[in-house]
């Protein structure tokens, strides 16, 4: 076998430990996109700014995603966009959870 098959086996298996490993995030991204909800309608917790999401978000919707912490999402009125997506437990109702994450409809 050549060095090249080797290359493109262990690419492949690197892809897809990237995409196991970013599970949780891509699904939210799939359930955005089954229901057709506009990127400008979404927000994502200022606490998971050093995560992975805007490179994810740039990838699934060739755009970033606007951050608000969770008071500004508690206000509500300030908001403009109607999805806030976070790791916190609020008193608001869920469009979406899974194990890692929550996204809240307003």
């Amino acid at each position: 076998m050549t060095l090249s098959f080797y290359n493109t086996k262990f690419e492949n298996k690197s892809i897809q430990i990237l995409g196991e490993s970013q599970n949780a995030l891509n699904n939210i991204y799939r359930q955005f996109i089954a229901h057709t909800i506009p990127v400008q309608s979404i927000t994502i917790d200022s606490s998971l700014k050093d995560g992975n999401t805007q490179f994810m978000s740039t990838f699934w919707f060739n755009t970033t995603i606007p951050y608000i912490s969770v008071e500004q999402f508690r206000k509500k009125a300030s908001m403009k966009a109607n999805y806030f997506w976070t790791k916190e437990r609020l008193n608001s109702p869920i469009f979406y959870k899974n194990d890692e994450y929550l996204v809240y409809v307003k």
